[in-house]
């Protein structure tokens, strides 16, 4: 598996996170955070998740 592949998993699984604390849903199971029930992040953890499925496309 190549770097670019590695690092594409990354940045999904980060904008994944980002959305599900923008829309509050990790409020009980993680500890508190400034980003939680804030819409913006889960804006910025779906360009992730985008930017992520993009470099996932490209060839290395």
């Amino acid at each position: 598996m190549s770097l670019l592949k590695l690092f594409a998993i990354g940045l999904g699984l980060m904008g994944f996170i980002f959305l599900l604390q923008g829309l509050g849903l990790t409020a009980n199971i993680m500890a508190p955070s400034f980003m939680d029930n804030d819409l913006r992040w889960s804006l910025v953890g779906i360009v992730a998740m985008v930017a992520a499925l993009l470099l996932w496309q490209r060839k290395a």
